[in-house]
């Protein structure tokens, strides 16, 4: 029965996805209209400011650039797109310009790195603008999520978006020590991640069930691992010992101060 409902939300959401309403995360904030704006594969192109610290050469968002038009135009990743209406508009969408404020294509994200954008599309102008690329990306995302097809015939609505994560670390752990997980898997939660504006990605890949780990810098660590018994790293005969005596109140304090009369004893002769 729960499975059932479980289904039954899930075929729900992914009709109501199919809304112009079907961004992920939400904006903090959003206004559009049901005006839209065709999108001609063949003359569309992501361009630069004149002023934008990021220009062509960039590769974060070069790269970038490509794949979103790949997923936009060259697949089937679009069939959720925004419900059509009788308003139509007549002005093409042949570039979308970015503007990055400050410089640092060469430099790693960190979670100090700011992530907002404003993205605007209207009869004047269909802007980017971001104060670093990592705003830049989101951005992007944003505006290839919010793409519209039908019939072969590609568009976006108008909109004005104003974003930036509500927190800062957002993260997704994955566990392949103990779950075997193909590379094409780990590789397509990596676009889901960055899909969804995911940050942090925490690869749990070595542990005890397995050490599926090689370095070129250290070669010899995997043929090092070794399995150590408990009591050789953590002293179990003596906490066996103090568990066997635990019901005895008094022996116990007596065996605690015992011990640590020895480590006082043995800490003055060594200094």
């Amino acid at each position: 029965m729960a499975g059932s409902a479980l289904w039954f939300f899930l075929l729900l959401a992914t009709a109501l996805a199919g809304r112009a309403t079907a961004l992920w995360p939400w904006p903090q904030y959003i206004q559009t209209s049901d005006l839209r704006y065709p999108i001609f594969p063949h003359n569309f192109q992501f361009q630069y400011h004149v002023s934008s610290a990021a220009q062509p050469g960039c590769s974060v968002l070069d790269e970038a650039f490509q794949r979103y038009r790949d997923l936009l135009f060259g697949s089937d990743f679009w069939h959720l797109y925004p419900v059509l209406t009788e308003k139509q508009h007549t002005l093409e969408i042949n570039s979308l310009v970015i503007h990055v404020a400050t410089p640092g294509c060469d430099q790693l994200p960190s979670l100090e790195s700011a992530e907002n954008y404003t993205l605007t599309i209207n009869d004047e102008q269909n802007f980017l603008f971001s104060e670093t690329v990592w705003g830049a990306l989101r951005g992007n995302k944003v505006g290839l999520m919010w793409g519209g097809r039908e019939k072969g015939d590609f568009f976006i609505n108008k909109t004005e978006i104003e974003d930036f994560p509500r927190f800062p670390h957002r993260g997704l752990l994955l566990d392949t020590s103990r779950h075997y997980l193909p590379l094409s898997s780990i590789l397509n939660t990596l676009d889901v991640m960055a899909y969804s504006k995911f940050n942090v990605f925490h690869w749990h890949m070595v542990d005890d069930p397995s050490f599926p780990y090689e370095s070129f810098t250290f070669p010899e660590l995997t043929r090092k691992y070794d399995r150590l018994q408990i009591s050789e790293v953590r002293g179990d005969i003596f906490i066996t010992s103090l568990k066997k005596n635990a019901e005895n109140s008094k022996a116990l304090k007596l065996k605690m101060l015992f011990f640590l009369l020895l480590l006082v004893n043995r800490k003055t002769h060594c200094t």
